[in-house]
């Protein structure tokens, strides 16, 4: 383990299949800063608190879960099992990669990199400055990704704003969506306004206000409670206005 800041080591006894074995925990206390490299086990953030990595390091990699505690920050890119923020905003300033699940209640989420993960859940909002990698995004505020969003169901509750392409299997959006680039996915159903600078090519959209698209479109159904404008392209089956 690498050194550490005002840190205190303990050791957590974890159920696991068949038996026990004991899980390092590396915590850090609130309003403090710890230089890590890899942590074998957990990592608990208190509020407040900053990590940064070793001289000639770019990234932490902790092989367990990380756990945050209110506002926590992040100055480099981090990989880890899982993710897990409460009452407070999280900072990654790099890459944040996740085999698992990041899961934020009351707090935002902020990655100045890309984001990978499983899953995305985020009662706020995120922003994540370059690409998004996720199978599965649930956020309840709102969402933008400053370069190209890959995802089988993305779910916001108010705005989703893409800089780049978007290939979403399953767009639902309360507010509205705006993406730059090429929209390519199954479904898009949102609550009010979809805009599309890009190609859009998708099987069904659903759009309680008005859909504005600067280019050629490949849709299957268009059901809009308002406007329409497309320019150029291919609708299938039907519009219905």
């Amino acid at each position: 383990m690498s050194s550490i800041c005002a840190l205190i080591l303990k050791a957590s006894t974890v159920k696991y299949l068949r038996g026990w074995y004991m899980r390092k925990v590396v915590s850090v206390p609130e309003n403090s800063t710890a230089t890590l490299g890899s942590v074998e086990g957990d990592l608990h953030v208190g509020e407040g608190s900053t990590i940064k990595a070793e001289e000639g390091l770019e990234r932490i990699t902790v092989s367990g879960f990380v756990r945050c505690e209110g506002d926590c920050s992040f100055e480099c890119s981090l990989t880890a099992e899982s993710l897990d923020g409460r009452d407070g905003n999280i900072l990654i300033r790099g890459d944040l990669s996740v085999s698992a699940s990041i899961r934020i209640r009351e707090g935002e989420l902020h990655v100045t990199g890309n984001l990978s993960a499983k899953t995305l859940d985020v009662e706020k909002r995120v922003i994540v400055e370059e690409d998004l990698s996720v199978e599965k995004v649930d956020v309840g505020g709102s969402l933008e990704v400053g370069g190209d969003t890959k995802a089988l169901d993305l779910d916001v509750g108010g705005s989703y704003k893409a800089s780049g392409n978007a290939e979403v299997e399953s767009i639902d959006v309360g507010g509205s969506v705006d993406v730059k680039g090429t929209t390519r996915g199954s479904r898009i159903d949102v609550g009010g306004t979809f805009r599309g600078t890009g190609p859009v090519e998708v099987t069904k959209i659903e759009v309680g206000g008005s859909v504005d698209v600067e280019a050629a479109v490949k849709v299957g159904d268009i059901d809009v409670g308002g406007r329409v404008r497309v320019k150029g392209g291919e609708i299938k089956k039907s519009i219905d206005v």
